[in-house]
């Protein structure tokens, strides 16, 4: 089975960042939540590893910065994991954690002069 694909070293994703892009196949499945609720930390894991192109890449967008954007991701995460007993399952786990890093990113925003 090939690696997965990764973003290029070059432009906003720094090397630094070795972020890796994943299906979201198996994202929603009923077994998968279940784990994430069950407090798994693999599950949690799978989660951060899906996912993480997906939170880091609206941050980044929005603020125009890859060392904040980054803070904001951290952040959308540490919520996410605490309010994973609230997540119904009504919308996709990605739809969820736009819904989740997206207040943040708009509150530090970049403002004109």
């Amino acid at each position: 089975m090939p690696a997965p694909p990764t973003f290029p070293s070059r432009g906003t994703f720094g090397a630094r960042y070795r972020l890796t892009v994943r299906g979201e196949a198996g994202g929603d499945a009923p077994q998968f939540v279940a784990r994430l609720r069950s407090g798994d930390p693999k599950a949690f894991e799978e989660l951060v590893a899906t996912y993480q192109h997906l939170v880091f890449g609206v941050a980044v967008r929005m603020l125009g910065n890859a060392a904040e954007a980054e803070e904001i991701a951290q952040e959308a995460f540490l919520r996410a994991h605490r309010a994973l007993a609230d997540f119904r399952g009504d919308a996709k786990l990605s739809t969820w954690l736009y819904a989740i890093v997206w207040p943040p990113c708009w509150r530090h925003r970049p403002r004109p002069a």
